[in-house]
């Protein structure tokens, strides 16, 4: 097994002297004004060495071979490949997110680890999407605007990271009239409106 690394092979000596004289010349709004010249952190070149002593050489065989796909893991792993393919699907169906521009989605901070990013429509069609990194969340009552489902709709659950096809325990809908927003711990989902049913 080679050791070599990248430094050793192919250290792209010149880019980071190019890098490095550019970095001691810009003044106006660099990060380099901030502290004075003894106390400037890594320059360019020191930053290129020490990438370059950590990766392996990318000309070298065995580098080449650790770093080909292996197709079995697709059965080995085939909730995540599940997963991943649909979160994919989902980004090209979903065309308010996955061409989103700038101005036509909001985000908030629903606590420490949550957030909500709502992507606006233009035909009652927006769309919810709830990320929890932390603990189960519950919020009664739920102060973030951006919650509020469109007149005479409420939420539908159109996507969720606990799907059992991803080895998730299933989702429970997340706004309901007694508890408001219940959103399970180290989950994300994505939702829809849908019109209110008017029972008589």
């Amino acid at each position: 097994m080679s050791d070599k690394r990248l430094i050793e092979v192919a250290f792209p000596l010149k880019q980071a002297s190019i890098d490095s004289v550019h970095e001691k010349t810009v003044r106006h709004g660099h990060i380099s004004t901030l502290h004075i010249w003894p106390a400037r952190r890594p320059l360019a070149a020191s930053r290129a060495a020490l990438i370059a002593t950590l990766l392996p050489d990318p000309g070298d065989k065995e580098t080449f071979t650790r770093c080909k796909l292996d197709l079995a893991d697709r059965e080995r792993h085939a909730e995540i490949y599940r997963l991943h393919r649909d979160l994919i699907a989902l980004r090209k169906r979903e065309p308010l997110i996955g061409t989103a521009q700038p101005g036509t989605y909001d985000g908030a901070v629903l606590s420490q680890n949550a957030l909500a990013l709502r992507y606006f429509g233009t035909a009652q069609d927006d769309r919810l999407l709830i990320v929890n990194l932390g603990i189960a969340l519950h919020l009664d009552p739920s102060p973030e605007p951006l919650l509020a489902p469109l007149e005479g709709c409420e939420w539908e659950l159109v996507w969720s990271s606990e799907d059992p096809r991803y080895g998730g325990t299933g989702t429970p809908p997340l706004e309901s009239v007694e508890d408001n927003w219940r959103i399970p711990a180290h989950a994300a989902a994505l939702l829809m409106p849908k019109p209110i049913s008017q029972t008589p």
